[in-house]
This record gives structure tokens, C-alpha cells and sequence, in this order.
């Protein structure tokens, strides 16, 4: 385990592929909260915002689930992507094989210029709605929704079921069929081919992962890492704590992603990066 910046940019510059993971810790310095906190579950009105992210708690309670992610897709869209988001777009654009991981679900990765086709959205997006039905049975999709607010979400607001959004193809037959994010809730599987994508990937071979603003504890992270560095790649990590890491990886950079990537990066995507992919 090593610290050294120079080591780190020699490894980089040689690297072929590059593959980056990322998650809350990305996107902390735009102002935005993560769902656990270091004493545990992070609380959303009293209520661990964990325990909201899931399809039993949607079908008993749809209208506290909507208000929940009402509210998270207008906090994203007050929130502006850091240097950090920018910095993995111009690696993204800069290095013909990176690709990224990406855990958030706030859309500020592709708000920083992220090619699309260079970044897997595995958790999905707060801004992607679908059908509550099996897709076998109702196949609507919108990928991309920024009404704001979608449903209303102060304390004192109450919902009734003709607030909540609905799916266009089937709310004639179905009183019931609401719209839902378009995200990986606990106890749900990933895409099977986004994730057939990620293992194609990883199967040609990774000679640098790099782990940032998480600690690659949630599934499927938690495992890539590990699979890259036993196949004879390098693995670095940048976050905030990275005590429970050190024994694992090649290089761990401790501190904010939004100061640490730019400088890390700077091989490849330059000292002025911010300049060529910053939109006003």
C-alpha cells in the first residue's frame, strides 16, 4: 500500500484500460447527502432513507416513497456537479478505454459531460421512471424526467393516489399502476445486461481501478476490486476514510475526491481540464 503521487501517475500513464468506481463520496462536495452515515443509516424525517428503498415499502406506502425521491431529484437539481465529476468526464474523453462504474443515482455525472457510452449507471437514475409492473408485463420506460417538484413533498403535504404519477399504457386498466424510479432498490437485481457489459470488460483485462468516494463494500463494487487486483491490475482508492482499505490495494489517497482526482488525474486530462469541459 502506497501514498506516492508519482508512482500513481507512472501506473496511470502506462494503463490501457482504466476502470472507475464511484459513489456518495463523488458527490458529497456538491452538497449532497449518502445514505448511511459513519454512526449508521442516514435519517430522512425521522426515518432511515434506507429503509425507503425498497419494492414492500413502494407497494405499502407508494406516496412516502414518491415524496422521498421528490424531494432527492429536486436537491440534484439544485446541486452542481463538483471538480471531481468533471474530472472523470475529460479521463472519459481523454483515454480511449476508461470506463465508469457509477453507484450515484443524482445525475451529476452526466450533467459534468460524461460520454454516456463510457459510464454504467448501476444503481440506476432518480431521473428514469418506469412501469411498477414486471417489464414482461408493461414495458414503459422514460429515461430521463426532470419535472420538479414530481409530486409534492413538504411535511405537510398528503398525497392522495391521484397525485402519484402513473403509467400512461396501463392506468385504463389498473386504478393502481403507478410510475416508480428507475432504480435498484435492496433486495433487486441489477440489470442483467449492463451487467453482462461490466463482466465483458472486466474479462479483457483492467490494469488500473480505481475506487473513489466509496468504500466498495456495496454489492456489485465490492467484489470488482478485488476480482481486477487478482487478475494482476492495480487498485487505488480515494475517500475520506480508508482506514478499513489499506491492507487490500496498491495506493490509497485519503481526503476530499473533489480536491485529490483533478491532481491525481493530471497525466492524462491535464492541469486546466476544468477549463475545456466546464459548461456556464
Amino acid at each position: 500500500m502506497s501514498s506516492d503521487t508519482d508512482t500513481f501517475h507512472a501506473h496511470l500513464s502506462s494503463s490501457k484500460r482504466i476502470l472507475v468506481i464511484i459513489g456518495a463520496g463523488v458527490s458529497a462536495a456538491s452538497g449532497l447527502g449518502t445514505l448511511r452515515g459513519p454512526t449508521g443509516d442516514n435519517l430522512w424525517r425521522g426515518r432511515p432513507i434506507t429503509g425507503l428503498c425498497t419494492r414492500g415499502v413502494f407497494s405499502s406506502n407508494p406516496d412516502r416513497v414518491w415524496q422521498y425521491y421528490s424531494w432527492f431529484r429536486h436537491t440534484a437539481l439544485q446541486a452542481v456537479p463538483n471538480a471531481a465529476h468533471y474530472a472523470l468526464a475529460a479521463l472519459s474523453k481523454a483515454h480511449p478505454s476508461a470506463l465508469t462504474l457509477n453507484q450515484n443515482i443524482d445525475g451529476l455525472s452526466a450533467r459534468s459531460g460524461h460520454p454516456s457510452d463510457k459510464i454504467e449507471n448501476l444503481h440506476g437514475s432518480a431521473f428514469r421512471i418506469r412501469c411498477v409492473r414486471d417489464p414482461r408485463l408493461c414495458d414503459y420506460v422514460e429515461e430521463y424526467n426532470d419535472v420538479d417538484p414530481i409530486v409534492p413533498y413538504g411535511e405537510n403535504d398528503r398525497l392522495t393516489s391521484r397525485v402519484l404519477p402513473r403509467c400512461p399504457k396501463c392506468e385504463e386498466k389498473d386504478e393502481d399502476s403507478f410510475v416508480r424510479p428507475g432504480v435498484t432498490w435492496y433486495g433487486e437485481d441489477l440489470d442483467r445486461e449492463m451487467m453482462r457489459r461490466v463482466d465483458e470488460y472486466i474479462d479483457k483485462g483492467v490494469d488500473l481501478c480505481l475506487v473513489v468516494g466509496t468504500s466498495g463494500t456495496v454489492h456489485p463494487a465490492s467484489g470488482i476490486a478485488s476480482r481486477v487486483s487478482e487478475s494482476g491490475g492495480k487498485v487505488a482508492i480515494v475517500d475520506l476514510d480508508v482506514q478499513s482499505r489499506k491492507d487490500e490495494v496498491d495506493w490509497v489517497f485519503e481526503g476530499d475526491a473533489c480536491i485529490l482526482l483533478p491532481m491525481l488525474l493530471e497525466p492524462i486530462i491535464g492541469a486546466n481540464f476544468v477549463d475545456s469541459v466546464c459548461v456556464n
